[in-house]
C-alpha cells in the first residue's frame, strides 16, 4: 500500500536528503492518494528515512483525518498533480519541492514561508530539526546548515507549480511569498539580509528591488590586486544600478589577513564598476544600525527610503522575531 509523506514531513525529509539530487528524478505521473493510511505495522522503522513521527501523510478519505502516533493524515480530494510526488523507496513517496513548498504555505506565516523559498532554490540546507533559542544568534545555528549544495528547485518551478493549483487553499500566500524570493542565496544570513530589504513596508521591509543572489562578476587580471582572480561572487546584486551588498560573518573571520582580502576585493569591484557594501552580522541584528546600512544602499542605487506605513515599526519587530528563530 503506497504511503504519500506530505508537508511538514516532506520538509523534514529534503533537509535530510538535500544532497541526494538523484532521488528528484523519480518523480510520479498523476495519482491519487490512498484512501487512508496503512497500519503502523506496514511501515517499519528503518523505512522512515530518520523522520519524526507522526509522519504527515496524505489520504482522500475525509473520514481518515484521525492522527495516530505513526501518521498525521492530511486529506487532499481527487488526482494529484503530475510528477508532484518523487518515489523514494517501493511504495513510499515523498512531496516535490515544490509540492511541499505549496503545502507549507498552510503550515507557515507567510516571511516564514518565504525563507524556506530562499533555502529550496539556494545551496544550503537548514537542519531537519531544530530548536528555537532566542539567545542564540543565527550565526550558532548555522553551525548544523549543510552548505555547498545544489537547489532542490528553482523560482519559476515553484511559480509554475503554485499557478496550476486552481481553486487549492494556500495558492494565494504561495503566489504573493513568490514576489519575494531570489534563486541562488548561499546560506541564512543572506536570506536574511534579502528579506529585510525587500519585503514592503507593510510586511516590515525596506521595498527595495529583488537583487540577484551570488551574481558572478567577472574580474579584471590588469586592475585586480589578485592576477589569479578570475570572478567574484556578490551575495545581493542590483544590476540596474551596480550595488551590491556583501554579508560578512564576524563568528568565522577576523585579523590581518581578512581585512587585507575584503580591502583587495572592494577595490577591484570598484575598478569593475560595482559599489559594494559590507554588512556585518552585528549590523544585521540591530535595527537602527540596519537602518543606516539601508539607507546608505539605497542611496547607492539613486533611491531614497520614505515609510509609507504607519505600522512600519511594529510590523519591522515582527519581521525581525521570525527571522531570528528557527520555527
Amino acid at each position: 500500500m503506497e504511503v504519500f509523506i506530505t508537508h511538514k514531513s516532506a520538509l523534514q525529509y529534503w533537509r535530510i536528503n538535500h544532497s541526494n539530487s538523484k532521488t528528484l528524478e523519480r518523480r510520479q505521473r498523476t495519482r491519487k492518494p490512498p484512501a487512508m493510511p496503512p497500519k503502523a505495522s506496514v511501515l517499519p522503522k528503518e523505512k522512515t528515512y530518520g523522520l519524526s513521527l507522526p509522519l504527515d501523510v496524505t489520504v482522500s478519505d475525509v473520514n481518515s483525518r484521525r492522527s495516530s502516533q505513526v501518521f498525521r493524515p492530511h486529506v487532499y480530494a481527487g488526482a494529484m498533480p503530475d510528477r508532484c510526488l518523487v518515489n523514494i523507496d517501493n511504495e513510499l513517496l515523498v512531496a516535490s519541492p515544490e509540492f511541499c513548498f505549496f503545502q507549507m504555505a498552510n503550515e507557515m506565516p507567510l516571511v516564514k514561508l518565504i525563507e524556506l523559498g530562499y533555502e529550496l532554490c539556494g545551496s544550503y540546507s537548514l537542519p531537519a530539526i531544530s530548536t528555537t533559542d532566542k539567545d542564540l544568534g543565527v550565526d550558532v545555528v548555522d553551525k548544523d546548515t549543510a552548505f555547498n549544495l545544489e537547489p532542490l528547485t528553482r523560482t519559476k518551478r515553484l511559480e509554475a507549480f503554485a499557478n496550476q493549483m486552481t481553486g487549492k487553499h494556500g495558492k494565494k500566500k504561495a503566489v504573493r511569498a513568490l514576489r519575494y524570493i531570489a534563486d541562488g542565496s548561499a546560506s541564512p544570513m543572506e536570506t536574511i539580509l534579502a528579506i529585510l530589504l525587500v519585503l514592503p513596508n507593510s510586511l516590515g521591509g525596506y521595498g527595495f528591488p529583488l537583487p540577484e543572489m551570488n551574481r558572478r562578476i567577472e574580474a579584471r587580471p590588469t586592475t585586480s590586486g589578485n592576477p589569479n582572480k578570475q570572478f567574484y561572487k556578490c551575495d545581493l546584486f542590483w544590476k540596474s544600478s551596480a550595488v551590491a551588498a556583501e554579508y560578512d560573518s564576524d563568528l568565522y573571520h577576523s585579523g590581518f589577513d581578512k581585512i587585507s582580502d575584503d580591502s583587495i576585493r572592494r577595490s577591484d569591484l570598484t575598478l569593475i564598476g560595482v559599489d559594494m557594501v559590507t554588512v556585518t552580522n552585528k549590523q544585521i541584528h540591530s535595527i537602527e544600525e540596519f537602518d543606516k546600512v539601508a539607507r546608505i544602499i539605497a542611496s547607492k542605487m539613486g533611491r531614497r527610503i520614505q515609510i509609507r506605513h504607519s505600522e512600519f515599526a511594529t510590523e519591522r519587530q515582527k519581521l525581525r522575531s521570525l527571522l531570528f528563530k528557527r520555527i
